[in-house]
């Protein structure tokens, strides 16, 4: 028996080989299970990619998007891959405030596609045919349009989109926001028009038109007179220090009045003093023409002295008894041509002022906003009229002007959160339709 085992002796295992292999094993494949994974989906990741790449040349290939997409295309398409999930998640299933905050969104990138467009064209080749003046300038006012945006901005964000700003504004955040913007704006669209028409001249061949400059121009100074008088912080001030300052405009009006009556009282008293010294003279004059009237007229004068002048009968009296002994002159030619001519100039200063109050009392205020901003909103359209010649540049500023006045007519039963939100698309539109105008009639450099 020992003979027959001792053949197959190099076949028995020990229990310590057969443990050894088993953690050889184990180790071998936690070791190989990693790679193979990792190595299974670097391949699946790479077919996938292959694949989309395929696709979205193909798709490209379809489309044409090898003539128009650009760099901007790149970046919106970056930044609304970026906003949306965080829109969305802001929103809370409102889709009043979605639309907004979407709208607000495709505003902003349509701008960064106004200001790429021009940029690369002033780079590397001619915009808009040659017809700007200073295309930098041009450019500068673009910047200047992405600077207003910014503060709507960090308006939205202070007190909320569209649809849902908050009702307790702060004045002293409010104010100066949209005044900066409307100042901005008015700016930009100036150096658009010294960018397209060049620098107003006085000579008589020029073209009128660098003068619609003025525009904008009046606009700025209308807006910052109006920045400037702050009615919102006197009434803030007078709301907050108003016992104060009444309490003592009350102290101290007593001693500021009483001081004025005394003023008036002594240069009354003087007055009539004078008056009575000049009637005792014109009487004892008159008692040394007429013995007989001599007792009489100083008595009288003494009593009148005594009693005291009433109010205007003292110089009326003195200057009649002065008067009565005196001859009547002869008025002469002369004076009756001068008092007529005094007549007619005062008649036609009374029409001329009658004419100029009646002049002061029209609505100026309204007026001069009607004749700025339809002069403002000319002033753009003509711009972009000349330098695209497209009918698109027209249509934009009506669609501004018509859509408030149409909302102010018929939008009485809409919501105002609703009112808002159609402003909000108003300006998005307007937003797309002038880089229609940019991205369509500038040359690419690119």
């Amino acid at each position: 028996m020992s003979g027959y085992w001792s053949l197959f002796y190099e076949d028995q295992n020990t229990w310590s080989q057969a443990l050894s292999d088993v953690c050889s094993t184990i180790v071998n494949y936690g070791v190989e299970i990693p790679w193979c994974v990792c190595h299974t989906s670097s391949s699946l990741i790479q077919v996938v990619s292959e694949s989309m790449a395929v696709f979205f040349l193909s798709l490209s290939a379809v489309t044409g998007a090898d003539e128009w997409w650009t760099i901007e295309w790149t970046v919106a398409s970056m930044l609304i891959t970026l906003e949306l999930p965080i829109i969305i998640k802001r929103a809370h299933r409102n889709w009043l405030a979605l639309v907004s905050q979407v709208c607000f969104l495709i505003t902003g990138l349509c701008w960064m596609g106004c200001f790429l467009e021009v940029a690369a064209g002033i780079q590397g080749g001619v915009v808009f045919g040659g017809r700007l003046f200073y295309p930098a300038l041009f450019l500068l006012g673009i910047a200047l349009g992405g600077v207003v945006h910014t503060l709507n901005l960090i308006n939205a964000e202070i007190y909320g989109f569209g649809p849902f700003e908050a009702d307790n504004k702060d004045a002293r955040v409010m104010k100066p926001l949209r005044a900066f913007c409307k100042l901005l704006s008015y700016e930009a669209l100036m150096m658009f028009s010294l960018a397209t028409f060049g620098l107003p001249k006085i000579e008589a061949e020029t073209s009128p038109l660098p003068w619609l400059c003025l525009f904008p121009l009046i606009s700025i100074g209308k807006e910052a007179s109006e920045y400037l008088t702050e009615p919102e912080a006197s009434n803030v001030h007078s709301q907050t220090n108003g016992s104060v300052s009444k309490d003592k405009s009350e102290t101290d009006s007593s001693p500021h009045e009483s001081t004025e009556k005394d003023v008036v009282a002594k240069t009354a008293a003087d007055t009539v003093k004078k008056m009575a010294d000049a009637t005792v003279k014109a009487t004892e004059t008159k008692s040394k023409e007429n013995p007989t009237k001599k007792t009489t007229d100083s008595s009288n004068a003494k009593i009148d002295e005594t009693k005291g002048p009433e109010k205007g009968s003292t110089d009326t009296t003195a200057i009649i008894e002065a008067n009565d002994e005196s001859p009547v002159p002869k008025v002469s030619v002369i004076s009756k041509m001068l008092a007529a001519f005094y007549s007619g100039c005062h008649v036609v200063c009374s029409g001329l002022m009658c004419l100029m109050g009646r002049i002061r009392s029209l609505p100026w205020e309204c007026i001069t906003t009607i004749i700025l901003g339809l002069g403002t909103h000319i002033t753009s359209a003509y711009i972009f009229w000349t330098l695209t010649n497209d009918i698109v540049a027209w249509i934009l500023p009506m669609v501004l002007i018509l859509t408030p006045l149409s909302l102010a007519k018929f939008g009485a039963n809409i919501a105002k959160n609703k009112r808002t939100l159609v402003m909000d698309m108003t300006t998005c539109g307007v937003a797309v339709g002038q880089y229609y105008l940019y991205k369509s009639n500038i040359i690419q450099a690119y």
